[in-house]
């Protein structure tokens, strides 16, 4: 269970001797340059003197970088050509640990123990949590932070039973479109192509040591500078994000998350240093700005993402020119959409979901406004043809559903008529009508039939022609081709 960091309370006699400030400032920037290069957990205590273990410690060392007997060996000569091979790595290792032993004793010698200048060191954790805080109280349209720490983690940190603790930052945005631009370098501009539809949001996952980062905030503090050495802070493999479809399935891809199995890495290009820059100094009003600025921006040409932008979208957006479509590497022809494949492989009867959702109601090719509808059958028979819904027709004197779908209507002169079709396109389906046959609208009103009369009985002679269908009911399959049911 994670605590939020606007209710995290820290024990003060647990930090104290992990801040870098006063006399212990230098040995504890070398022992933490130590441990970051050797996987090492080394430290001192408040007398400037080795904790205890550290001997134990050191000959694991020696026996992973010196001695390499961690590793199986197949011949003696292997054996012992590791310790001539390694040579190089017991000198650095020497050198880095005698430098902290030397300075450890020089603060023996001068009797310096840890500054415990509790109040000053309170403060400035007071003013640490406090910013973290307006991060996550910081208002923004298209941005919610989380910012947490495990609770077992801080029980144990405030019992002394952990070294440290880490800060989990869960960003949530939710990109309005992805604005989609052309870099012209003869006009050293950009040049706007179209606005993405965006029917997902992103997610990105931070995890940061507290002391690291609150020791770098107190030295920026006490210097009056900015944290600027990030990469001590934020490890690579620490961070991630995803692509989170909002209500359905729509097979996009974010060009800036990597989508492969083993890494869901974060490319911030040119970004990532003021955005680094401005979390880490804890200024949320520009590191909100420019990270709405990152997920909704992407300029051809200049962008370099993990996933390319012809994958940010399906078919033929409506806002999109056919020669900006060949830019962006689409393609015209609706054989060649992959939307189009993976409804057909989701609509397939071995396909599994695995819980995703794909309402075909309200596709994504009528969202975008796709140009290829007209001529993509995928469109018309799976698409449109799967999940239409019913139009109600009454019929004198006993009511039922008519068998044609919404979008199918009978005009005046009683011809059938798929209202989706342009007029130019309009296929015309002419359902044979009985002179006695009385048809009446929705708005309850009579229709007149094709002779212009209108219908006032021989429903019988309407039931015996149509028996069939009246039996079996309204339902028919509406991925066929129409044809008149009657």
């Amino acid at each position: 269970m994670e605590t939020d960091i606007r209710k995290v309370n820290l024990n003060l006699n647990n930090i104290t001797d992990k801040i870098i400030m006063g006399p212990q400032g230098d040995i504890l920037r070398l022992i933490e340059r130590f441990n970051r290069a050797y996987g090492a957990d080394i430290s001192c205590t408040r007398t400037f003197r080795w904790s205890p273990g550290i001997y134990d410690k050191m000959r694991e060392l020696l026996t992973r970088h010196f001695l390499g007997w961690d590793v199986k060996t197949s011949n003696m000569y292997t054996l012992f050509n590791k310790i001539e091979n390694n040579q190089y790595y017991k000198r650095r290792l020497r050198q880095s640990i005698t430098e902290i032993d030397t300075k450890l004793h020089e603060k023996r010698s001068e009797g310096l123990v840890f500054q415990e200048n509790k109040e000053e060191i309170k403060e400035y954790l007071l003013i640490f949590l406090n910013k973290l805080s307006e991060f996550v109280d910081y208002e923004h349209n298209g941005i919610k932070i989380d910012i947490a720490m495990d609770a077992d983690s801080i029980e144990g940190f405030n019992s002394g039973y952990n070294r440290d603790l880490t800060i989990n930052i869960d960003i949530f945005i939710d990109p309005d479109t992805l604005k989609v631009g052309i870099w012209d370098n003869d006009k050293g501009d950009v040049r706007h192509i179209a606005h993405l539809y965006t029917p997902y949001r992103l997610y990105l996952s931070y995890k940061i040591s507290f002391v690291k980062w609150f020791n770098a905030y107190c030295v920026s503090i006490q210097k009056n500078r900015d944290i600027t050495n990030f990469n001590n802070i934020i490890a690579y493999n620490d961070n991630w994000g995803e692509k989170v479809e909002n209500t359905q399935r729509t097979w996009l891809k974010f060009p800036y998350i990597a989508i492969h199995h083993r890494s869901r890495a974060v490319c911030l290009g040119e970004l990532q240093a003021e955005l680094y820059g401005y979390m880490l100094n804890l200024n949320p009003i520009t590191f909100y700005d420019i990270l709405f600025r990152w997920a909704t921006t992407f300029v051809v040409n200049k962008s370099h993402p993990y996933n390319s932008i012809s994958q940010a979208f399906h078919g033929h957006p409506s806002n999109i020119s056919d020669d900006d479509l060949l830019i962006l590497q689409g393609s015209t022809d609706p054989s060649n959409c992959q939307y189009g494949m993976k409804v057909m492989e989701y609509l397939s009867d071995d396909y599994e979901p695995d819980g995703e959702v794909l309402d075909l109601k309200n596709p994504y090719c009528d969202a975008i406004e796709c140009k290829l509808r007209e001529a993509c059958l995928i469109y018309k028979e799976s698409i449109c043809g799967d999940m239409r819904p019913k139009r109600t027709v009454q019929l004198e004197p006993n009511q039922r559903t008519s068998p044609w779908p919404s979008w199918m209507e009978m005009d005046d002169a009683g011809v059938w008529r798929d209202t989706r079709l342009t007029s130019d396109m309009q296929v015309e389906s002419e359902m044979v009508v009985n002179d006695n046959i009385t048809v009446i609208d929705e708005d309850g009103g009579e229709r007149e039939d094709r002779d212009g009369e209108s219908d006032e009985g021989g429903f019988e002679e309407f039931l015996r022609v149509n028996q069939d269908i009246i039996e079996t009911g309204p339902s028919v399959d509406e991925s066929d081709d129409i044809e008149a049911p009657f």
